[in-house]
């Protein structure tokens, strides 16, 4: 059995690999083997902005115009082999936010209009504790606010928020050092207004959940009936649901509506200390569904409407001492997709319409013991977008909607996979179609994308065909 503190550190690790996918290569930036290091995407309105190298020189912004196909470099922020290594990709009233490193080897948030020269650092602070590595990450947009972490040459490492400017960029809460050069897992979520946030390791004032309103002293502790830690956050309909541990109840599920008193269980499901551990909450056609163990059937679909009487089970999909433990519930149209064991291990794709009877296999992807593993689930236009793995074919994009489940292309052609093992949030979508990174034996990783056909989803652009792709990332 896991410690406590394990399986919180499981949850926020298996929350930070999160991987979702699509396929056909925008931009072959660097044609090889190897890629060009794609991997987040931010789309703003046609334009898909990416990290990228075209192996003259190191990963920097670029942006493709997913109307005309067109790609270009957005700005070399620093020449040379390096590169500023862009990551944290965010989007907040038509602007472009990111970190890079800068010419003075800091970490900055910048901020792009698309153009050189509407591309530049907002403000620098210390690289990362192995002195290379961005310690500007986390950039969450709330209302018309930035709220992001980094690393101050003083003040240390904390919680700051910008409204795009340099004097408007300040320091609101000092955060947990790094733990043996392994960073404290925080969650930053927006709830209208403002921003919720918690992290595993210990703040300086040592408290499990906070919220603020981008001020110094509107950034607060919740403290409510023992919480001692929180995770899973989401926000639903105004008000956050979460993960709220006590010594006397264990993880269960609550919620908050941003005060002390508002912060309150909503049911202790696995009643006593022992845990139910609530994970992947998400809203389905007007109810909340989530996963969670009571103790007796095991890790199943549970359903709330926010009162302790309201949260009960909606449906043992592995009857018996066995436990289904559907995941990245993923709401699409009137519907959700996610991820469960029907028996066994056999991890695949399920829908819901939010009732026992609605609730039902989508396709056994791969048949046998194991499964086909969805992953990266995510919903565009009614169509769900996800990855998946099939012996013979390894793990490959896969789309899912009214007309059935169908792979949308063998790109990896073989055992291997055209998906990465680590990639975050790779999809963007644009002028109707999907973006995203994928890894072929011709061109290595590069820039897809995809109509939802096997003959719409392809390469974009081959932009430099050098020895070695472009390998774009953090798109």
């Amino acid at each position: 059995m896991r410690s406590s503190f394990s399986a919180h550190l499981t949850e926020s690790l298996e929350r930070r690999l999160l991987l979702i996918a699509d396929v056909a290569p925008v931009g072959d930036l660097n044609a090889s083997p190897t890629g060009s290091g794609a991997g987040e995407l931010e789309a703003i309105g046609d334009l898909i902005f990416f990290a990228g190298s075209d192996g003259a020189m190191g990963s920097e912004l670029w942006v493709t115009d997913a109307a005309t196909g067109d790609s270009r470099l957005v700005r070399d922020i620093i020449p040379g082999a390096d590169g500023s290594s862009p990551n944290s990709l965010t989007s907040l009233n038509g602007i472009l936010y990111f970190s890079a490193r800068t010419q003075n080897n800091r970490s900055g948030l910048w901020r792009s209009d698309g153009t050189e020269a509407g591309t530049y650092v907002i403000r620098e602070f210390r690289l990362g504790d192995d002195s290379y590595s961005q310690s500007v990450n986390q950039i969450t947009p709330v209302g018309d606010m930035l709220f992001f972490i980094a690393e101050h040459d003083t003040l240390g490492r904390g919680l700051w928020v910008s409204d795009g400017t340099t004097s408007g960029t300040i320091f609101l809460k000092p955060l947990a050092a790094y733990w043996w050069q392994f960073p404290p897992v925080e969650e930053l979520v927006a709830v209208g207004d403002n921003l919720f946030f918690s992290q595993s390791g210990i703040f300086a004032s040592g408290g499990p959940l906070w919220k603020s309103d981008g001020t110094p002293q509107g950034t607060v502790e919740l403290v409510a009936d023992g919480l001692t830690f929180a995770a899973q956050l989401r926000a639903i309909d105004g008000q956050l649901y979460f993960s709220g541990r006590t010594d006397a109840t264990g993880s269960e599920l609550w919620r908050s509506d941003g005060t002390s008193a508002g912060t309150q269980l909503i049911r202790d499901i696995k009643p006593g200390t022992a845990s139910s551990n609530p994970s992947s909450i998400a809203k389905v056609n007007g109810r909340i569904l989530f996963n969670a163990d009571d103790g007796v059937v095991g890790s199943e679909l549970w359903e709330t409407d926010g009162s302790a009487a309201g949260t009960k089970l909606l449906i043992d999909i592995q009857p018996g001492a066995g436990s289904g433990y559907p995941q990245h519930i993923t709401a699409s149209g009137s519907e959700a997709y996610f991820v469960a064991s029907g028996s066994g291990d056999d991890r695949e794709l399920w829908r819901t319409d939010g009732t026992a009877a609605g609730t039902q296999l989508v396709a056994d992807i791969n048949p046998g013991p194991i499964g086909s593993s969805p992953q990266h689930l995510i919903d565009y236009n009614g169509t769900l977008y996800f990855t998946a793995h099939r012996t013979g074919e390894g793990r490959e994009y896969w789309i899912s909607n009214s007309s059935g489940t169908t792979l949308l292309r063998d790109i990896n052609t073989g055992t291997g996979n055209s998906v990465s093992s680590i990639a975050k949030e790779p999809f963007a979508f644009a002028a109707g179609r999907a973006f995203f990174v994928a890894f072929s034996k011709t061109s290595g990783g590069e820039l897809w994308k995809s109509d939802g056909t096997s003959n719409g989803t392809g390469l974009v652009i081959d932009l430099l065909a050098l020895t070695a792709s472009s390998q774009p990332g953090n798109f």
